[in-house]
């Protein structure tokens, strides 16, 4: 099989299993200008600052050698691209690039009868793992969701976006490419169909099947409401603060109850400065505790 055939046959479905859209975000014969020759790379991973990985394909009976490595390892540094992959249907090879060095390195190698077994691997290559350079903070994840004070944030729904239902959050990017990378998230809460106000005025709403999120971590508050056309996000941070009137702005929060729904009063944070306050709606379905811990942890920043 040519490197033709192997790129159509074998392994446009391997960069499609990965999450990535041929050709929504998947160019093929990517052009690369070095000196004065123009190359091309088999495939570019696309986001919407540039190419976030490469891959490189060769016929399916040609081993893979050094100066296949070679090659692939030139246009990732000529593009600064960080993560790569050289195969050939048969054999995976999967790189990265070290900035300060400007050394390509070896992650994995592996058979692709083995490739079911690498998973930590290939979730790397992820679109969720590939934005912005985050498969660090993805090798971090299970820390992050061990470290977090409250008991709803999950990994599948910091990296996959979907609770353990496959119910859907946000329609875009993983909760995981907003955050620093030292930002440790602490509480989740969700509405299904309320979203949030960031003004009396003002309502953004989710589209439906997906939620309004707010994350609670250690320097800021979240606010998401998943969209179809988009996700939309705000973020409120706790070291801004400022005077207004004499007055000091630090954040505070507070639970308020909305109505009745269902014998079951709607519960409600409402967080900001004095003046400027975001309400957010919260499911019914989060215990109460949860809701409280989490009023807690944002008052308690300005306590310390």
């Amino acid at each position: 099989m040519d490197e033709a055939n192997t790129k159509a046959s074998v392994l446009r479905d391997f960069v499609e299993l990965l999450g990535w859209e041929i050709p929504g975000n998947t160019e093929l014969e990517y052009s690369i200008a070095i000196g004065s020759s123009t190359h091309r790379v088999d495939y570019a991973l696309l986001s919407k600052e540039g190419p976030e990985a490469f891959l490189e394909a060769k016929p399916l009976k040609t081993p893979l050698k050094e100066e296949h490595r070679q090659q692939i390892s030139s246009y990732m540094r000529q593009e600064s691209v960080e993560m790569g992959i050289l195969s050939n249907g048969r054999e995976y090879v999967f790189l990265t690039l070290d900035g300060p060095a400007d050394d390509v390195k070896t992650i994995d190698e592996v058979y692709v009868r083995n490739l079911s077994k690498k998973i930590v691997t290939l979730e790397k290559f992820t679109t969720g793992a590939l934005y912005k350079g985050k498969y660090e903070q993805l090798n971090a994840a299970e820390k992050l969701v061990h470290n977090a004070r409250g008991k709803l944030l999950t990994y599948n729904i910091l990296v996959h976006n979907k609770d353990e239902s496959g119910n859907p959050f946000l329609s875009e990017r993983p909760l995981l490419y907003y955050l620093d990378k030292y930002e440790q998230p602490h509480y989740l809460l969700w509405n299904e169909d309320s979203g949030y106000r960031p003004s009396p005025i003002i309502t953004k709403q989710p589209s439906p099947d997906y939620r309004a999120v707010l994350l609670v971590t250690d320097r800021r508050i979240h606010y998401f409401a998943g969209h179809e056309d988009g996700d939309i996000h705000q973020q409120m941070e706790y070291w801004e603060n400022g005077e207004r009137d004499g007055e000091e702005l630090d954040i505070s929060a507070e639970i308020k109850s909305k109505g009745i729904l269902s014998q079951e009063k709607i519960k409600a944070i409402e967080v900001g400065y004095p003046i400027n306050r975001f309400d957010f709606p919260v499911s019914n379905k989060i215990r109460w505790k949860e809701i409280e811990e989490t009023v807690q942890y944002i008052n308690s920043i300005y306590e310390k």
